[in-house]
């Protein structure tokens, strides 16, 4: 497949996309497959795949991309992937990110073992003023 039509596919059909992703083999044609995306868009990929393949991935996977991607992703995509990761490398990612509050965010959900209430809580917290317009409220939502 070319570079484009990948690209294209993954931006135009991101539910699809992860099962073209583990339909590959050998994780390093994935890997591949993922640096001709657009950016922004690899970690939310990873993080749709099946728990198994993420891992097998994730493990080719320098440390510096995936510190990369958590640092860029939402909080949900990030603590998807950093649950397919062992607990001591998801530590050590986590501390590699340099915006504090998202790194504080999820230091404080790789705390819990996986499967538990507070891993799988969202560190995304708004507050709403009942005096803001509807329309105010959902741009608010969709920037999170």
């Amino acid at each position: 497949m070319s570079k484009q039509l990948l690209s294209g596919f993954a931006r135009d059909d991101p539910e699809r996309f992860p099962k073209l992703l583990g339909n590959s083999s050998d994780p390093k044609e994935a890997i591949e497959i993922l640096a001709d995306i657009p950016d922004g868009l690899e970690s939310d990929l990873v993080s749709r795949l099946s728990p198994d393949i993420a891992r097998r991935l994730l493990s080719e996977l320098p440390d510096a991309i995936i510190i990369g991607w958590l640092s860029s992703c939402s909080a949900d995509s990030a603590r998807n992937i950093l649950t397919r990761i062992d607990h001591e490398r998801s530590a050590s990612l986590v501390s590699g990110i340099t915006d504090r509050l998202k790194r504080v965010g999820l230091q404080r959900l790789i705390r819990y073992p996986q499967g538990t209430t507070g891993n799988l809580a969202s560190i995304n917290v708004m507050t709403i003023r009942d005096s803001l317009p509807v329309s105010e409220i959902a741009e608010s939502i969709q920037r999170q």
